[in-house]
């Protein structure tokens, strides 16, 4: 059991650090495998969450949309809820890469995904998935003409934070703000 959770860590490290994505991608697959084949299905939605940031990493949309709907498909059947929240955002991610490529509703729905995600976390307490959440919608706002409500939801989560600010995701509130004056 060890070696597949292993390996989806080492797979996603692998892509996310810009090596052999193939390789990664491949190795996180045949980890979920394995972990299946032995009637393992603890973290599942986790490593499932992983497999879709490692194929938006490379640009496969589509499946990674497809892992994150099976992820969430798992934390309904199981309950195992730690990503439920990334699981959304992550989704509205994607959705807004696909709409790079001209799809009309991508930007909707995306805000959806992220007001889910913050919706989840806020209920779970989980700050820091709450503050990511939120950098993903205040961007989107920045885009779409909204900067001051952008700024004002990320303000008032990026001042709950006393301490950890060299976390990435802080770094990245506090430059979004930045931005955003």
């Amino acid at each position: 059991m060890t070696r597949g959770w292993g390996g989806v860590v080492h797979g996603h490290a692998v892509v996310v650090e810009g090596q052999h994505h193939a390789a990664g991608i491949a190795e996180i697959q045949g980890s979920l495998a394995m972990l299946r084949a032995i009637g393992t299905e603890m973290a599942r939605t986790g490593f499932l969450f992983w497999l879709a940031d490692a194929l938006a990493h490379v640009g496969q949309l589509d499946r990674g949309l497809e892992a994150l709907a099976e992820a969430d498909e798992m934390h309904d059947r199981t309950g195992e809820g730690y990503y439920e929240s990334e699981i959304h955002r992550l989704k509205g991610e994607l959705l807004l890469m696909h709409a790079a490529g001209g799809q009309a509703n991508a930007g909707h729905e995306a805000e959806m995904c992220f007001q889910r995600a913050i919706e989840i976390a806020a209920r779970k307490g989980a700050r820091l998935h709450e503050l990511r959440a939120v950098i993903s919608l205040s961007r989107l706002w920045q885009k779409i003409g909204k900067p001051e409500q952008a700024r004002e939801k990320l303000a008032v989560i990026y001042g709950w934070f006393t301490e950890g600010f060299e976390d990435p995701s802080l770094k990245e509130a506090k430059s979004l703000l930045d931005e955003l004056h």
